[in-house]
């Protein structure tokens, strides 16, 4: 796993596996699903990203940004659009998750100017 992201994802799994459990106890299991669903939508999406960047900055690798693409934006997209009609979870609880790792990369990134 990048560097970049080793922090983030790791807090990001523990804050959602608090929400998760939250919810399971508050009786909202399918809520915490949702949120688990999001979080872990975020997590690719934003990994997928940043091998983006990676391939298109630092490799110039044209193949290899192709390969990305097509797994992400058609893949990763669809399949969270499915998940949306599907109304099998809360909307808004896949929508709440989804901020978390960009939140936590950005709150991590200060911390680490700031020590």
């Amino acid at each position: 796993m990048d560097a970049l992201l080793k922090i983030p994802v790791k807090a990001t799994a523990i804050l959602t596996i608090v929400v998760v459990l939250a919810s399971t106890l508050a009786g909202k299991l399918l809520w915490g699903i949702g949120f688990l669903t999001g979080s872990l939508w975020s997590i690719i999406n934003f990994s997928l990203t940043i091998d983006i960047f990676k391939a298109a900055l630092l490799q110039k690798n044209k193949n290899s940004i192709v390969f990305i693409l097509l797994l992400k934006f058609p893949l990763l997209y669809l399949t969270l659009f499915f998940v949306f009609i599907s109304r099998v979870f809360p909307p808004l609880s896949i929508l709440a998750a989804m901020p978390l790792i960009l939140i936590i990369t950005g709150a991590s990134k200060l911390w680490a100017k700031q020590a």
